[in-house]
C-alpha cells in the first residue's frame, strides 16, 4: 500500500502541468561506453604494494554509463547526470547537477547557472565524452582539469556569432587527487572564455581564448618528535650502541595558498567532404602555472618554485560514408618545464613530458551504435635504461570499445 501511494504521488508531481504557471518538460539523456583492453604494455599480473589495487589493465570494463535528465519550465531549467564505471572498482557519482535561468532572442541569448558543471575553459573540456572520437581525453586535460567538472556559478551567452562565458568555481574538480569536489580555501578560481561560432560558405569555424586565475592550497606538514632507529647490522638480534641512529624531529609547516593560472587557445574547422562525410580539424593549446591537479600535482610551497605546464593537441576526424569514421590525434603534455635531476655531479634538465599518438577506426553503420578500435602509442621518459638514464617507458594500448547513446 505504501509503495502504491508513493508511486501515485511521484506520478502526480511529474504529471503536474506547471511550476507556477509554466509547463514542465522532461528530457532524458544517456549513453553507455563499454571497452575491452586487448593489449597494454604497462599491465602486469600483480598488486600495487601500497594500495593493493590490481596492476593488470588487460580486461573488460564499463568506462562510462551515464544517465541524466533535463527539466525546463519556462525560463528556468535544471539538469542532473549520474555516472557509473568500473575503472577503479565499481563507482557511482554525479557528473552534473545544476539549476539555472535563461532568456533569448534572435541575435542574443544569456543564461546564469549554479551547481556542478563542466569547467568553461577551452573547447575540448566542455565537449561531452559521447561526442568525442576517442575513448579518453588528452593528457593535458586529465592533468589540469581532472574529471572536467567542478562546482561553481557561471554566466554564459551569445551575441550573433560571439560566445562568452564567465565563472567562479571551487578549483577542485571531481577527479582531483586531493580535495575532489571540495574547496580547501576561501578563494575561488575565476575562469572565462571568449570565442566565435560561425559558418561561411559551408565551412564552420569554432574557436576561442580562455583564461583562469586562482589560488591552490598546500596542506603543510605535521611536526615530528625526535626518535631512535635500530638497524641490526650483524643480525644477532641484540641491540648494540653502534646500531642505534638518532632521527631528529622536524618542525611542522602550516597550510598555505599559492597562485595558479592558465591560458588556452582552441580552434576547430569542419566541412562536408563530397562522397565521404564530415571532416573536422582541431587544435588546442594550454599554458599553465601550478595548475596540475592529477598527474604531477603542483605544490610550489613545498617545492620552492613554480611549475610551468604546457599542453598541445592536434586532431583530424573524417567520416567515411555512413559506415565508418577515422580519427587521428597527437597530444603532448609537459607537467614541469623547469624540472632537473642530478646525474653524477651534474645538474641536468629532466624531460617529464608525455607524447601520445592515437588512431581510431569506428564502424558507424548502425548509429547511434558505434564500435571502435583504438590504438594509443605513448612516448615518455619516465622509465630508466640499464645505465640509469631516462628511457622510454612502454605504455602502448589497444582497446576495442562500443558506444550507444540517446
Amino acid at each position: 500500500m505504501k509503495t502504491t501511494l508513493r508511486i501515485a504521488l511521484l506520478g502526480a508531481v511529474f504529471a503536474a502541468p506547471a511550476w507556477g504557471t509554466e509547463p514542465i518538460e522532461l528530457t532524458p539523456t544517456g549513453y553507455l561506453q563499454t571497452a575491452a583492453v586487448v593489449f597494454d604494455q604497462s599491465s602486469i599480473d600483480a598488486l600495487d604494494p601500497d594500495t593493493r589495487a590490481p596492476l593488470n589493465d588487460t580486461r573488460f570494463l564499463v568506462r562510462r554509463a551515464r544517465l541524466g535528465v533535463r527539466l525546463t519550465a519556462g525560463a528556468a531549467y535544471a539538469a542532473v547526470e549520474l555516472d557509473a564505471n568500473t575503472v577503479r572498482g565499481m563507482r557511482t557519482r554525479a557528473t552534473r547537477a545544476l539549476a539555472g535561468i535563461q532568456t533569448a532572442a534572435d541575435d542574443w541569448a544569456i543564461a546564469g547557472e549554479m551547481g556542478l558543471m563542466a569547467t568553461p575553459f577551452g573547447g575540448l573540456l566542455q565537449r561531452s565524452s559521447r561526442r568525442r572520437a576517442t575513448l579518453e581525453r588528452i593528457t593535458a586535460e586529465r592533468a589540469l582539469f581532472p574529471g572536467t567538472h567542478d562546482l561553481g556559478a557561471q554566466l554564459r551567452g551569445r551575441w550573433r556569432f560571439v560566445r562568452y562565458q564567465v565563472a567562479a568555481m571551487n578549483g577542485a574538480p571531481i577527479g582531483a587527487n586531493d580535495f575532489a569536489a571540495q574547496d580547501p580555501n576561501a578563494n575561488k578560481d575565476l575562469i572565462g572564455r571568449l570565442g566565435v561560432d560561425l559558418e561561411v560558405a559551408g565551412l564552420t569555424l569554432i574557436g576561442g581564448a580562455s583564461l583562469l586565475v586562482g589560488e591552490g592550497f598546500s596542506p603543510g606538514t605535521a611536526s615530528t618528535k625526535d626518535a631512535v632507529q635500530w638497524q641490526d647490522a650483524n643480525q644477532n638480534g641484540v641491540v648494540e650502541a653502534t646500531e642505534l641512529q638518532p632521527i631528529p624531529g622536524t618542525v611542522g609547516r602550516s597550510g598555505a595558498n599559492f597562485d595558479r593560472s592558465a591560458l588556452g587557445l582552441d580552434v576547430m574547422l569542419s566541412l562536408d567532404v563530397p562522397k565521404l562525410g564530415r571532416l573536422e580539424i582541431e587544435s588546442e593549446l594550454f599554458w599553465a602555472v601550478n595548475l596540475d591537479r592529477a598527474r604531477v600535482p603542483a605544490d610550489p610551497v613545498t617545492l620552492g618554485r613554480d611549475l610551468r605546464e604546457l599542453g598541445v593537441m592536434a586532431s583530424v576526424t573524417q567520416q567515411i560514408t555512413p559506415h565508418a569514421r577515422l580519427a587521428l590525434r597527437w597530444d603532448h603534455y609537459n607537467p614541469d618545464a623547469d624540472a632537473t635531476e642530478r646525474i653524477a655531479a651534474n645538474l641536468v634538465a629532466l624531460d617529464r613530458s608525455v607524447t601520445t599518438w592515437t588512431a581510431v577506426l569506428a564502424w558507424t553503420t548502425f548509429a547511434p551504435f558505434t564500435l571502435s578500435a583504438q590504438y594509443d602509442h605513448e612516448d615518455n621518459r619516465r622509465g630508466r635504461g640499464a645505465d640509469g638514464r631516462p628511457a622510454r617507458l612502454a605504455n602502448d594500448r589497444l582497446t576495442i570499445w562500443a558506444q550507444v547513446m540517446r
